[in-house]
């Protein structure tokens, strides 16, 4: 379980990315997964890492904060 999840979701869809192409994108940072991988962490059903939602939030264009639900991003 993981709590940044639906956060994930949020940012990858204002990026306008489809869970495959943010897949893709993270093979850059050699974070190899797939868009199946992709649906259960947004579900919250996958373990994220800090290095995780490190590359996530660069990728994504936003902050980690945003990625883990900081109060001031309208939780």
């Amino acid at each position: 379980m993981n709590v940044a999840g639906k956060y994930i979701r949020q940012a990858r869809l204002r990026a306008k990315m489809t869970q495959a192409q943010l897949a893709n994108a993270l093979e850059a940072f050699d974070i190899h997964t797939d868009e199946k991988t992709i649906m259960r962490v947004e579900h919250g059903m996958e373990v994220v890492t800090d290095y995780d939602i490190k590359v996530l939030a660069q990728v994504l264009h936003v902050t980690t904060d945003e990625l883990l639900g900081h109060p001031a991003f309208g939780r």
